[in-house]
């Protein structure tokens, strides 16, 4: 099916050959109306092909071709979810607002379009529309990758150098550090703490450097500490420190990033148990013989994952199968011990599928 695309203020309107109705996209909020005026759940036939022979010509259509086919792999018969298309106008409202001050997308934003620099942009427009008027050949990349870092470094204070580049001032925006702790780097920069990360060729491991501080900066807010006028001095006994508390401030950790959902599910055969401790950890490996307490220990303990104990209900305190929930509530891994696999349209299978559903539904 082929279709002539046309605009009307925040209505896409595309109409099918044959057809005098079109099917009409909202871009503000994301309905679809049908050939019916009635709002559609999924795209009609076509719709991918017809999107992306004319994405090129319009920065709204790049964007939903983009979002679409990047986020979801779409095909013409992907049945996509109220949120879905509400997500997508989100990124739209945005693509509009650019086109409203008369930005085209170049070939350099063409490669690099994302939600995120959607995001960062549509966060910062009116930095983004001075720096366009100013620039003579402006770009969201550019803008997104280099413009705006320093922007928000001279916002909290911080003198961009040889060590604090555009790339660096990036890693710590992503790690959201606090006020605090801009304020300790400011200190230590001005200390001179960069240059003992030196190389003989005068080069500065500038990610040593972010690392160690961060570490050491994570190191103090576990263990209640204040920090050191002398960095290395403080590096040095924070590690101490650390090491004699390490079961105690993991434990902890581990205690809050079980908070953030609900993982707890049973049902006739087998029930969700939640690990406490690093010791559950270890002796789930012991007697799985698996790595979860070498590999996914620290995963969980650092927040980038989270793994629960399947155990039968007739002997809750034996273990039976390791499984990993992604932060995103998806079961990435389901074993039995020495990381078997479990049998299709087993129990065991039948409780993972139930497991997801659950996990779909009730993820928060």
């Amino acid at each position: 099916m082929t279709f002539t695309i046309s605009r009307e203020k925040n209505i896409i309107s595309f109409l099918a050959e044959g057809k005098s109705k079109s099917y009409d996209f909202d871009i503000n909020t994301g309905i679809l109306y049908s050939l019916t005026d009635k709002p559609l759940k999924n795209f009609p036939s076509g719709f991918k092909s017809c999107v992306s022979e004319h994405r090129e010509d319009d920065i709204i259509l790049f964007t939903m071709y983009e979002m679409l086919n990047s986020t979801y792999r779409w095909n013409d018969g992907w049945a996509f979810k109220l949120a879905d298309f509400q997500k997508l106008a989100k990124f739209l409202v945005i693509a509009d607002k650019l086109n409203s001050i008369g930005y085209t997308l170049v070939e350099r934003d063409r490669w690099r379009y994302s939600s995120a620099m959607l995001s960062m942009v549509n966060e910062h427009f009116k930095d983004f529309v001075k720096y366009a008027k100013e620039e003579e050949e402006p770009t969201l990349e550019h803008f997104c990758e280099n413009v705006y870092p320093t922007l928000w470094a001279e916002a909290h204070g911080i003198e961009m150098n040889e060590v604090i580049d555009a790339d660096f001032i990036k890693a710590i925006m992503s790690q959201e550090w606090t006020k605090e702790q801009i304020e300790y780097l400011i200190k230590c920069i001005r200390r001179g703490v960069p240059y003992f990360y030196m190389y003989d060729d005068g080069r500065i491991d500038k990610y040593s450097f972010r690392q160690d501080l961060r570490n050491y900066m994570l190191r103090c807010e576990a263990l209640d500490m204040k920090y050191d006028k002398d960095f290395f001095r403080g590096v040095a006994l924070s590690k101490r420190m650390y090491q004699t508390h390490k079961a105690q401030i993991d434990n902890k950790a581990i205690e809050e990033q079980y908070k953030k959902h609900n993982f707890i599910f049973e049902d006739d055969n087998f029930i969700v148990i939640v690990p406490q401790t690093t010791d559950d950890f270890k002796n789930e490996a012991l007697a799985m013989n698996n790595c979860v307490y070498n590999m996914y220990l620290r995963r969980v303990v650092d927040g980038s994952t989270n793994v629960v104990f399947i155990r039968k209900k007739s002997n809750p305190t034996k273990s039976y199968i390791t499984c990993e929930v992604t932060n995103s509530g998806k079961i990435w891994q389901f074993y039995l011990a020495n990381n078997e696999r479990v049998a299709r349209n087993s129990k065991e299978s039948d409780f993972r599928n139930a497991y997801q559903k659950w996990l779909d539904e009730n993820w928060a």
